[in-house]
C-alpha cells in the first residue's frame, strides 16, 4: 500500500487532520465504515485509526468522497511540532487500520 503525506491543518487553533476522496477509495474505504481512534503518550506522534463494526467515529461525506476530519486539542500533544503527517494504510490483526504519523 501507498504512503501518502499531508500538510496538518489548524482549526481553532487546534491541530486538524483531513483525509478525503480517492486516497480512502483508493485503499477500500468508504462513507459509513466505523472506526476507534487510538493513541497514547508512549506512542510520540503516532495516531492509529483502527476499523470495526463497533468503532465510536466513523467516516462521513457520501459514496463518491468519504470524508474523515480529525480535530481538536487531542492532535496537539500527539503532533506537536511537526507540520505534515503521513499516512501508511494497512492490517492491525484481521481488522484495517490507517496509520498516522507526524513527519519533519
Amino acid at each position: 500500500m501507498k504512503n501518502y503525506t499531508y500538510n496538518i491543518g489548524m482549526n481553532k487553533g487546534n491541530s486538524r487532520i483531513w483525509i478525503e476522496g480517492n486516497t480512502l477509495l483508493k485503499e477500500g474505504f468508504n462513507c459509513g465504515d466505523r472506526f476507534d481512534k487510538l493513541y497514547h503518550q508512549d506512542l510520540d506522534h503516532h495516531l492509529i485509526l483502527l476499523f470495526n463494526h463497533d468503532g465510536s467515529s466513523k467516516i462521513a461525506g457520501n459514496a463518491s468522497r468519504p470524508i474523515i476530519d480529525l480535530n481538536g486539542k487531542f492532535l496537539n500533544s500527539i503532533f506537536a511540532g511537526f507540520k505534515k503527517y503521513r499516512l501508511k494504510f494497512g492490517l492491525q490483526g484481521n481488522m484495517k487500520a490507517i496509520y498516522i504519523d507526524g513527519v519533519q
